[in-house]
């Protein structure tokens, strides 16, 4: 039998690698982490794909929960491969989770400008612009993501954040296009509320666990909702609600 990390790559096949490296991507993905760690020798041995296999050994330290070490690996990445996308990205969304928004800015307009295009590229700095306190410059980054990205939820909830004003339709369209994306018509109810909107935020509660989608969440914002109405039977009878107790224990 064959050992994956005794496969010698032939130097001159050009797909080689991106072929290699999309499969290991789709392993991790998978959450199998094992079956890509397995795979990165073979990687490593390509001249081509060095900048490849240092984002995906990061890739693969991630999602094993060594966050520090795939940081680490990024920064010492990034400086020899400063213009890299894909390390760039991971180091933006690790910036996000982290709430380092200044470094997330940072990798993410730095990975703009090497994809002006990519639409992944604009979410992720809109996103951190927007936690910077810089909404005018985030709710345009955020546009032209939602625009290309439609029905990606981070992009279009932080856009409804970004101009509460047009949060409803921003929200309702998500709702349209992606029915069972449950943070959609939480964030919707929870706007309506804001708004003291407390007939409709009702009507979008019911409608939510009607479709049978709600989960803690929603029956946190539906007792907040009966509370705003001072409708406290309904609030008591929220809390007693055996599927309630049942999301909330699941």
């Amino acid at each position: 039998m064959t050992s994956l990390n005794s496969i010698e790559p032939t130097q001159g096949d050009a797909d080689f690698g991106a072929t290699l490296a999309s499969r290991m991507r789709a392993l991790i993905a998978r959450g199998q982490i094992g079956a890509a760690e397995l795979l990165l020798p073979t990687l490593e041995k390509l001249v081509d794909m060095q900048e490849s296999a240092i984002a995906i050994k990061a890739e693969i330290a991630l999602a094993g929960g060594f966050s520090k070490q795939a940081t680490e690996m990024l920064d010492r990445g990034l400086e020899r491969f400063p213009a890299n996308f894909a390390m760039l990205i991971l180091r933006a969304e690790i910036g996000l989770s982290e709430r380092d928004f200044a470094t997330a800015t940072t990798a993410a307009a730095e990975a703009v400008i090497a994809r002006p295009d990519n639409a992944g590229a604009k979410s992720l700095l809109g996103r951190a612009l927007l936690e910077l306190g810089r909404v005018e410059q985030a709710t345009i980054c955020l546009r032209e993501a939602c625009a290309a990205i439609p029905a990606h939820a981070p992009t279009r909830l932080a856009l409804a954040r970004a101009v509460p004003e047009e949060a409803d339709s921003i929200l309702r369209t998500g709702i349209a296009l992606a029915p069972t994306e449950i943070a959609f018509r939480n964030a919707l109810i929870r706007a309506l509320l804001a708004q003291d909107q407390l007939e409709s935020a009702q009507i979008e509660i019911k409608s939510t666990v009607d479709s049978g989608t709600c989960d803690i969440e929603t029956r946190l914002l539906a007792i907040e909702a009966a509370a705003h109405s001072a409708d406290w039977a309904e609030a008591a009878r929220l809390c007693d609600d055996p599927q309630f107790v049942e999301i909330a224990h699941a």
